[in-house]
């Protein structure tokens, strides 16, 4: 990790944070998409790469400025595109705090806490749904991984064959 002194660490959070929070005030009244087109945003960010760093805030603000705020804002009121979200400020400290201690659950060894805690939320769902002892599962980042995962278990209860097929249709 990038060693800054603990004053820069709190500037830039404070700086990250004033931004998220400017954002989610201003959501309801702008527009739901503020992108551009290819050749514009290519003559913005094409460029050779740096040759040293640059200072940390102006990264952040060059990602806030040419990045981030050309996108569909997915959170907006008046978005109906796409899979929508309904982040809460809870949920984006949450990232920050997950982001910041760079947890990996991909192993019990790796990250026992978050494994125990994705264990007790899939024992939740179990008792909600009804279903039966036993029955388990995992948590997805979203629709494409538990869509994945979905296929890979699909294989698994087919006996593993060597050449499985997946029919799909609209």
């Amino acid at each position: 990790m990038l060693q800054m002194a603990p004053e820069e660490m709190r500037e830039l959070a404070h700086h990250v944070t004033d931004i998220l929070v400017e954002r989610v005030e201003g959501l309801e009244s702008g527009r739901a998409w503020e992108g551009d087109f290819k050749d514009a945003l290519a003559r913005r960010l094409d460029e050779d790469p740096p040759e040293t760093g640059r200072p940390a805030r102006d990264v952040i603000d060059r990602a806030v400025q040419d990045v981030l705020t050309n996108a569909l804002r997915i959170d907006h009121p008046r978005s109906f595109g796409f899979v929508p979200t309904c982040p809460t400020w809870p949920g984006v400290l949450a990232d920050f705090m997950v982001s910041g201690f760079n947890a990996n659950a991909a192993s019990w060894i790796a990250a026992s806490g978050p494994c125990q805690l994705e264990e007790v939320v899939v024992g939740w769902f179990q008792s909600w749904f009804g279903l039966p002892e036993g029955a388990g599962g995992l948590m997805t980042s979203g629709g494409s991984a538990a869509a994945l995962h979905a296929f890979v278990a699909a294989r698994e209860a087919a006996g593993n064959p060597d050449r499985p097929v997946a029919y799909m249709s609209d």
